[in-house]
């Protein structure tokens, strides 16, 4: 994703859309892993409270090939909020709901987003200053990256392959033992990496895509209804 952006040369827009990129990273990932914390510390597990993993501040959660993953795919990952499935009240549950809470939260977060990037629209799409026109390119880029990174965390943490939370919801909802749980724990690493490597091999041949990944074409079909809900709403607010 950056280096895409490097590729267009250094000036003023690909430095406003770089740093708005990383503090929409920065965001992202923070928003997701609390989630997991904050909700397994609510049935029960205090173990990422005691290892320094209940905040939002993003060191705490960066994960160094899943941040390398999000400039070169624009999609990745962060490190994982350690539990202990034992101190759950109840254990189907407590691994279901802490699984989920990652991808609900970056969810809501680019709901909320959307509704954000619609209403700039309103407060700054007839300025002149061009220190507010600054001001609003920079909010339209980042809403934006706030949108797209959250939906594509979401839709790939959905994947249900180990170590995504996709697996861990799968598992929560099968017996123990279950064969296909069981291969994809053994395998799910080497299994994540063939698929990302098959998609970068094979999303250039796909014309629908136009030239993005499967998880940016997803995303972006998710985000237009909301971006129209927001700006419909907005609309016959703002004209009621």
């Amino acid at each position: 994703m950056i280096i895409g952006l490097l590729r267009n040369g250094i000036n003023d827009q690909t430095i406003i859309s770089v740093i708005a990129f990383l503090i929409a990273v920065a965001i992202s990932i923070s928003v997701h892993e609390f989630a997991h914390a904050y909700i397994a510390h609510k049935n029960g597990d205090d173990t990422a409270k005691l290892l320094g993993r209940y905040t939002l501040n993003p060191l705490a959660h960066l994960d160094v090939f899943g941040t390398i993953a999000f400039f070169v795919f624009g999609f990745g990952w962060a490190k994982p909020v350690p539990i202990n499935p034992l101190k759950f009240k109840e254990y189907k549950k407590g691994i279901f709901l802490t699984s989920i809470a990652g991808i609900v939260a970056n969810i809501f977060l680019a709901f909320l987003g959307a509704g954000l990037l619609a209403f700039i629209y309103y407060i700054f799409g007839t300025t002149t200053s061009q220190f507010i026109d600054f001001i609003y390119n920079f909010l339209q880029i980042f809403f934006g990256y706030i949108i797209f990174i959250n939906l594509q965390l979401a839709i790939f943490n959905l994947i249900p392959i180990f170590p995504l939370d996709g697996f861990n919801i799968l598992s929560s909802l099968t017996s123990n033992n279950n064969k296909v749980v069981m291969f994809l724990k053994r395998n799910g690493a080497y299994i994540l990496l063939g698929l990302l490597l098959f998609s970068s091999f094979i999303e250039p041949y796909l014309s629908f895509l136009n030239g993005g990944s499967v998880i940016y074409y997803l995303a972006d079909l998710i985000a237009t209804p909301m971006l129209n809900f927001w700006q419909y709403g907005i609309n016959a607010i703002w004209y009621w």
